[in-house]
């Protein structure tokens, strides 16, 4: 497969890195909230935020990211082979590069990007100059939006239903639905309203619109 990389984009990090974060201070001085760990099993609590690793825990956790590391290191060099033009672990050890510089090192094949990568595959696939692109799944855009909003402004069971198939297949539309989901009728109506000024401007350069909503209760 060949591997394409804008000149400036940034490439490369093949490491590994972990820790967490240990948070007992900040809830018991700064927050007044006491904390009780209850673990069962001898590495039970090895992610628990209220307290650091025993030497054991570190030592386990050091043993399982060199282990990542290592089959990191071996898919890339599966992939690449001989195309990689230095030692792989001189260039590894979570450095980045350049695309320029990734090109330079064998990281990557060509310079380019999505048209290149596109035109590259039209090319073996024999499909000529002249070709069609299709994105699948459609993206989401601010109608789809627009219409689940008004359907959660109606609250009722029909529109309940509509809302949960129009999200089932939509990564977007779904992330949304939590939040969307706990705003009052009200509050949807007016956020509707903005997105429909915003799919406005998609069409027209200057567009003439209140500075704020007025809401009637």
């Amino acid at each position: 497969q060949t591997v394409f990389a804008e000149a400036s984009t940034i490439t490369g990090s093949i490491g590994v890195i972990g820790g967490k974060l240990v948070l007992k201070g900040l809830f018991e001085d700064k927050l007044g909230i006491n904390t009780t760990t209850f673990a069962r099993g001898a590495r039970a609590g090895l992610m628990t935020s209220t307290r650091r690793w025993t030497d054991e825990e570190r030592a386990a956790m050091t043993k399982y990211l060199d282990d990542v590391y290592v089959q990191f290191k071996s898919r890339v060099l599966k992939s690449l082979g001989d195309r990689i033009k230095k030692d792989l672990e001189q260039i590894a050890g979570g450095r980045v590069y350049t695309g320029q510089q990734a090109l330079e090192l064998g990281l990557v094949d060509q310079l380019g990007g999505l048209g290149e990568a596109l035109d590259l595959a039209a090319a073996k696939a024999n499909l000529g100059k002249t070709y069609e692109v299709y994105v699948l799944p459609k993206p989401s855009d601010l109608g789809q939006l627009l219409q689940l909003l008004g359907k959660l402004a109606g609250k009722d069971g029909e529109d309940e239903f509509e809302v949960r198939t129009a999200v089932a297949h939509d990564p977007l539309l779904r992330a949304a639905l939590p939040v969307l989901g706990r705003l009052a009728p009200t509050q949807l109506r007016e956020l509707r309203r903005a997105l429909a000024q915003l799919t406005l401007l998609q069409e027209e350069r200057v567009g003439c619109f209140m500075p704020a909503v007025p809401i009637v209760r």
